[in-house]
């Protein structure tokens, strides 16, 4: 759905296309308000008015996430090539417009992150950190710290913090700013 709105762009279109049925597709394309529903409505007047704080208020229920530790290290982390050339493509136009890029991987609850294949998630880790060590101009900041990640009441979903979870994960962003002397 946060997609729809820029269909007119032809690679977002391809996007679109090869994820939906022929119908929803023809329908979004001939029938453009068809592309907004209330929450993007409702996402697109915040942003014009400056509104962006987090409204997630719910937490975890850390016990009701026990099915989880069944799953654990079965959920692949897919390494595509494609995608690795456009992350690259993506973080040259950046560097072009932008002396530092802080490249942040958001905290994930630890019971669902335990549910990756510790292997292909390490793969995707050591390219990240690989990249920004032969990049003086490009940082790395891991959220996920057990601090922010073993406490289910900074979380409304196992793969979103909550307002409070916003709090601890922008006070991490600044002290790691601060530390590597990037506030002047």
């Amino acid at each position: 759905m946060l997609f729809l709105p820029f269909m007119d762009d032809p690679a977002i279109d391809q996007f679109i296309k090869s994820k939906t049925t022929f119908k929803d597709y023809c329908v979004r394309k001939l029938i453009r308000t068809s592309r907004y529903n209330l929450d993007l409505f409702s996402l697109s007047i915040k942003g014009y008015l400056g509104i962006y704080e987090n409204k997630k208020t719910q937490v975890l229920d850390a016990k009701a996430l026990n099915g989880l530790k069944s799953k654990v290290n079965t959920v692949p982390v897919e390494f595509n090539n494609d995608k690795v050339a456009l992350f690259k493509r993506t973080i040259a136009l950046v560097e072009n417009h932008s002396k530092k890029i802080i490249l942040v991987n958001m905290p994930i609850f630890d019971s669902k992150m335990k549910t990756f294949k510790h292997d292909e998630y390490q793969v995707f880790l050591s390219f990240i950190k690989e990249f920004t060590t032969n990049h003086q101009n490009i940082l790395f900041l891991d959220l996920n710290q057990p601090e922010i990640t073993a406490n289910p009441n900074l979380f409304s979903d196992p793969l979103h913090v909550n307002v409070e979870g916003q709090v601890k994960a922008s006070e991490a962003l600044v002290q790691f700013v601060n530390s590597k002397g990037l506030n002047k």
